[in-house]
């Protein structure tokens, strides 16, 4: 009885680990590469939305001030302070009479002389409306609704300021998102090139197996793995790198915010760098395959 050894062909993503792993070199060189494009995007991001967060949520940086009529019944002005309080855009409001205020200026003679001749107060009541978040639509919904009443005598707040702050950040991310994009093709150009010099070294074997009658498909599988592989360590090594960042910008920077990168949005830029890495050399391998032929070795 004869027996006959039959060898068994590895799956092509651990083919495609074999590869990168045998040539260290070129590994370590291409990590160091692609590690630090893969990370400064998500860096930019991430000081881009904290600091979008800090002004949305410092909303101590914009009161809006009413002043109230003179004239103004003070238990019907308490329950207008209520209604306003109640509105899901604001967060406090907070009424101030004018006793508040003389009680912070000296007595005045010249002040008791012409409260006299008008036959009212000169300190109109007022009111300062802290709002949830910073939102320009938000902040004039508002005021539509408390110019609409008769308690009101004029509204104050900084409008321009709060403009061009929104202006400010939508410059800003619209700037990240170019020099991300450009960042993004920087390494996939990279991972395309790693993947075109893995098809060169190995074009004879390549030849070989089409002679034996391996398919387009068989041929491009190891090396469109390869990509996947280089992203997955990229964007590994550049999520460890993005993360001790933060916490040395955190440490050594007096910021008023903190930077934060959440566990779930660290997997889905791992898994976005490998997609990276994937397509990449889908396409190289593609390209520097497609015309393999017998006249071409």
């Amino acid at each position: 009885m004869s027996y006959h050894s039959v060898e068994i062909t590895p799956p092509a993503w651990v083919i495609a680990l074999r590869k990168i792993i045998s040539h260290k070199l070129t590994l370590i060189i291409t990590l160091l590469a692609i590690t630090p494009i893969l990370m400064l995007p998500v860096l930019f991001h991430v000081a881009s939305q904290s600091l979008e967060n800090y002004l949305s949520n410092n909303t101590q940086m914009l009161k809006m001030t009413i002043f109230l009529h003179p004239q103004s019944n003070p238990q019907d002005t308490l329950d207008w302070v209520d209604q306003i309080n109640q509105l899901n855009e604001v967060k406090k409001a907070q009424l101030y009479d004018e006793k508040a205020l003389q009680s912070i200026l000296k007595p005045m003679p010249e002040l008791k002389q012409i409260e006299k001749t008008l036959g009212q107060s000169v300190f109109l009541n007022w009111v300062e409306i802290e709002f949830n978040e910073l939102n320009i639509d938000t902040i004039q919904n508002v005021q539509t609704k408390i110019e609409q009443s008769d308690w009101v005598e004029s509204l104050h707040f900084n409008q321009k300021w709060l403009n061009e702050w929104h202006q400010f950040i939508s410059n800003f991310q619209v700037l990240i998102r170019v020099v991300s994009i450009l960042l993004i093709i920087s390494a996939a150009l990279i991972l395309a090139n790693q993947t075109r010099l893995f098809i060169e070294t190995q074009k004879r074997e390549l030849y070989v197996k089409r002679l034996l009658g391996a398919t387009q498909q068989q041929l491009q599988g190891s090396f469109i793995f390869i990509g996947f592989w280089y992203g997955f360590l990229g964007g590994t090594l550049a999520l460890i790198s993005l993360q001790l960042s933060l916490v040395y910008l955190n440490q050594a920077m007096t910021l008023p915010f903190e930077l934060f990168f959440s566990l779930s949005d660290s997997g889905i830029m791992v898994l976005i760098c490998t997609l990276i890495g994937g397509v990449s050399a889908s396409v190289a391998t593609h390209l520097y395959t497609l015309g393999l032929s017998h006249e071409s070795i």
